[in-house]
C-alpha cells in the first residue's frame, strides 16, 4: 500500500510538472508573438508633424469667424508621415493651423458665449482653474433660469449664419470635387457619440464649437446637421429621460447647455428591449448592450430621422487638426472616385505592394460611384485571426462559412440604405457581429435593395472604402520594415500588427495621439499637419486632476480642506462662494443644500439626480417659483376638475394680469401627477399629503 501511495503521488508530481511546463510554454509563446519587438530595436520617431511658424493674429470678428483664414501656407508636410497620404486622401499638404488660431476665437468670454466664465467670475475663481462637471452644472443652472446674465449661442438657430455677409459668398472648400447631380443638396447627419459623466474639459468645448461652425459656415455640395447622441448610463434615471424635465436634469450635468438642442438621448436597456439578440457571448457582454452594439443606437437615429441620406458616427475623444468641412469634402471625393474595396492595407510611403485578391477583384466596379461605408482603418479578415472577437458571428447558419470584415475603430461614414441593412439584419434577422465588424460586413452580402438614385450609387454591391488619411508613428524604420510591421502577410486582424498600431497617432489605444495635440496646445509656434488623431481624452489646457473633481457633496459644500476637493476651494471668496452656490441650488430647486451633506453624493449631477422629486405639500398659493402645489388623499379613481384664479396684479412669471382656466385629468389611487397649464407651472398632486 505504501509503494502503491508513493507511485501515485509520483505521477500526479509529473502530471502537475507537464500541465505546468505547457502553460508557462503557452504563455510565453503568446508573449513572444504580441510583445512589440520593434519597440526594442527601432529609433524613436522626431514626429514631423509641425513646422514651426509664426502664427495669424488671432481673429476678434466671432460673428463672423472665417475658420480657413487662420491657416498658414508651409511645405514641410509632403512626407512627414510614412503612413497613408496627405495628399492621396486629399487633405492639404501646404497649409498648417495653429492651435491658438483655431480655436480662441470660439473661447469663453466671446462670441456670445459667457456662461462658463460668468459663473467662474461669481464664483471668484482663477481662469486657470480646469473646467469640472459640478462647474458645467452650475453654469447650465444659471444659464437654464438667468439667459440674460449668463447668455450662451444656440447652435441651431437658423440666424447664425445670416448675421455674417462675408459667410455667404464663401467659395467651397475644394472647387474641383465632382458636382451633385441634383435639385437640393443631400443632409448628413454628423453624430457626436457621447455619454453621461463625460469630462467636458476646456478643449474638449471649443473643439465642438470649432467642429459646429465650421460644417454650418462651410459652403460643400452636402448639407451637414450635428448631433450628439448622449448616453445615459444611470439606469435610475433613464425612464425620466422621456420627460422635459428628466431631459433636462439628465442634460444640466452631462452637456454644456448650449449643446442641447443637438442631443438625442438614448440607454442601453432600449436597445436590449429594441434588439433581443441571441447568442453566446462573453461574460458581462449582451447581444444589444452599448459596447458590443455600438452602432444600434446610430440605426435608430437613422430610423427615426429619414431626411438623412448619410449618417457619420463620430467619437468625441477623436480630434481633426484642420478644418472639418476640409475632411468630410476630401473624404466624399476620395470614396467617390475609389473602386469598391473588400479587404485593405495601409498605405506605406515610398512602398508599393500587391493589393490583397480579394481587393483586385473588385477594382474596377463601382468607380464614381456614392460609397456605402467608408472608415478610417484598414478592413481586416477575422476569421483564423487571434482577434478577440473572431468567434462573435451570431443568427448565422455557419460561424466559418459566413464571410466577414473589420475595421477597428467606429468612426466611420454610413449611407442611408447601408444602416437600414444593419437594422434588418439586427432588427429582422436576429443577425449579428461585434461592432466594428458589422457595418465592414456588408460588401460581402448580397446585392443591395434598389437605390433611391441609382446613377449616384453602386447598383451591384454595397461600396465600402478605407479612407487612407495620414498617420504618424511613433519610430522610424524603412517603408519595407514599415510595411511589414502594420500590414499582414494575409489580411487578417493579426495579433502582432494589433500591437504595433498601438504606436500609431490613429488606434482605439494609440500611445502617441494624446502626445501630439498636447505639443500642438502648448507650443505657440506649432502649425500642424492635417491629421485624425484618436483618442485625445486629457488636455494640457487647464488640465483636470482627481484633486480637482468633487467626490463629496459635504466636502464640497463646506469647502473643508481636510475633506475632499470642492468647487470653492480655489475660490478667492471661499465663503462668500459656498454662500453663493448654496444660495442659487435652493432658489432653482427648492432644496436647501445644507440638509444633503449626510447624502455623500459624488457630484452635484448625481445629487440633482437622486433628490426627491416631491416637495411638502404646501396651500395653494403663487410662489417666486409660479408654482402651486395641491394635496389630497385618493382612495379610488376619480375625474378631478381644478379651476384657479389669480388675483388682478398678482405676479406670475413676471406677469401681472389676471389668469384663469381649468383643468380637467384623471388621477389613480397613491400616485402623484403633474399639471402643466396656463398660470400653474409643474403643480402637483400628491397623495401621501
Amino acid at each position: 500500500m505504501l509503494a502503491l501511495s508513493r507511485s501515485r503521488k509520483h505521477i500526479v508530481g509529473r502530471w502537475t510538472l507537464t500541465l505546468t511546463l505547457a502553460v508557462v510554454s503557452a504563455l510565453a509563446i503568446h508573449f513572444a508573438r504580441i510583445y512589440p519587438w520593434h519597440s526594442l530595436y527601432l529609433p524613436e520617431s522626431s514626429l514631423a508633424v509641425f513646422d514651426n511658424l509664426a502664427a495669424r493674429p488671432i481673429s476678434s470678428n466671432t460673428t463672423c469667424f472665417l475658420p480657413g483664414a487662420t491657416a498658414v501656407n508651409s511645405t514641410s508636410f509632403k512626407d512627414a508621415v510614412p503612413i497613408g497620404s496627405t495628399d492621396g486622401a486629399g487633405l492639404a499638404s501646404d497649409l498648417c493651423f495653429h492651435y491658438d488660431s483655431r480655436f480662441k476665437p470660439y473661447d469663453g468670454g466671446t462670441g456670445g458665449n459667457t456662461y462658463i466664465t460668468r459663473a467662474q467670475e461669481q464664483l471668484a475663481l482663477p481662469s486657470s482653474v480646469a473646467i469640472t462637471g459640478d462647474l458645467i452644472w452650475l453654469a447650465n443652472l444659471l444659464a437654464e433660469h438667468e439667459p440674460k446674465s449668463y447668455p450662451h449661442v444656440d447652435w441651431t438657430d437658423a440666424t447664425l449664419l445670416s448675421r455674417c455677409d462675408a459667410m455667404q459668398a464663401r467659395p467651397s472648400a475644394t472647387a474641383d470635387a465632382e458636382p451633385f447631380m441634383g435639385v437640393q443638396r443631400p443632409r448628413v447627419a454628423f453624430v457626436v457619440r457621447c455619454y453621461q459623466d463625460f469630462n467636458w474639459s476646456h478643449d474638449a468645448i471649443v473643439h465642438l464649437r470649432a467642429l459646429v461652425w465650421e460644417l454650418r459656415s462651410s459652403k460643400l455640395e452636402f448639407e451637414v446637421d450635428v448631433h450628439i447622441l448622449l448616453e445615459v448610463k444611470d439606469a435610475a434615471v433613464s425612464a425620466s429621460m422621456f420627460s422635459n424635465g428628466g431631459r433636462k436634469r439628465i442634460l444640466r450635468g452631462s452637456v454644456p447647455i448650449e449643446f442641447w438642442p443637438l442631443v438625442t438621448l438614448w440607454h442601453e436597456q432600449e436597445m436590449l428591449l429594441r434588439y433581443p439578440l441571441g447568442g453566446d457571448f462573453r461574460p458581462g457582454i449582451r447581444g444589444a448592450d452599448s459596447y458590443r452594439g455600438c452602432l444600434l443606437p446610430l440605426q435608430r437615429f437613422a430610423v427615426e430621422h429619414p431626411e438623412y441620406e448619410s449618417l457619420i458616427n463620430w467619437e468625441i475623444d477623436t480630434r481633426f487638426t484642420h478644418t472639418y468641412d476640409r475632411m468630410l469634402e476630401s473624404m466624399r471625393s476620395y470614396a467617390f472616385r475609389a473602386s469598391a474595396q473588400t479587404y485593405t492595407r495601409w498605405p506605406v510611403r515610398g512602398h508599393s505592394s500587391e493589393s490583397h485578391g480579394s481587393e483586385l477583384a473588385g477594382r474596377a466596379k463601382c468607380i464614381n460611384k456614392s460609397a456605402d461605408v467608408i472608415v478610417l482603418s484598414p478592413v481586416r479578415n477575422p476569421q483564423d485571426s487571434g482577434w478577440y472577437w473572431e468567434y462573435d458571428v451570431q443568427g448565422f447558419a455557419s460561424m466559418q462559412s459566413t464571410q466577414r470584415a473589420a475595421s477597428v475603430g467606429t468612426n466611420m461614414w454610413l449611407s442611408r440604405r447601408a444602416v437600414l441593412a444593419l437594422e434588418d439584419m439586427s432588427a429582422n434577422e436576429g443577425e449579428s457581429f461585434f461592432c466594428e465588424a458589422m457595418a465592414p460586413s456588408l460588401a460581402f452580402r448580397s446585392v443591395p435593395p434598389s437605390a433611391s438614385n441609382e446613377k449616384s450609387q453602386c447598383e451591384t454591391r454595397f461600396k465600402l472604402v478605407h479612407y487612407p488619411h495620414p498617420v504618424a508613428f511613433r519610430y522610424q524604420a524603412t517603408p519595407a520594415k514599415m510595411d511589414n510591421l502594420i500590414n499582414p502577410a494575409r489580411a487578417s486582424l493579426s495579433k502582432q500588427q494589433e500591437q504595433v498600431l498601438k504606436d500609431a497617432s490613429y488606434y482605439y489605444a494609440s500611445t502617441i495621439a494624446e502626445r501630439i495635440y498636447a505639443q500642438w496646445q502648448s507650443r505657440a509656434d506649432a502649425c500642424i499637419m492635417p491629421l485624425i488623431l484618436h483618442p485625445v481624452k486629457t488636455s494640457t489646457m487647464a488640465p483636470a486632476t482627481s484633486s480637482q473633481r468633487s467626490r463629496s457633496f459635504g466636502g464640497w459644500i463646506l469647502a473643508n480642506p481636510s475633506g475632499p476637493a470642492s468647487l470653492c476651494v480655489a475660490s478667492m471668496k471661499g465663503s462668500q462662494c459656498a454662500d453663493f452656490v448654496k444660495t442659487t441650488i435652493r432658489h432653482y430647486t427648492g432644496h436647501d443644500p445644507g440638509d444633503l451633506a449626510a447624502m455623500q453624493a459624488e457630484s452635484l449631477f448625481q445629487w440633482d439626480l437622486k433628490r426627491p422629486r416631491v416637495n411638502k405639500p404646501a396651500p395653494l398659493a403663487a410662489t417666486a417659483r409660479s408654482a402651486s402645489v395641491l394635496g389630497f388623499r385618493w382612495r379610488s379613481n376619480v375625474k378631478c376638475k381644478v379651476t384657479w384664479a389669480r388675483q388682478p396684479g398678482a405676479r406670475a412669471g413676471g406677469s401681472s394680469s389676471t389668469r384663469e382656466g381649468p383643468v380637467t385629468t384623471r388621477v389613480r389611487p397613491d400616485q402623484g401627477f403633474r399639471i402643466d397649464a396656463p398660470g400653474l407651472n409643474r403643480g402637483r398632486l400628491d397623495p401621501r399629503a
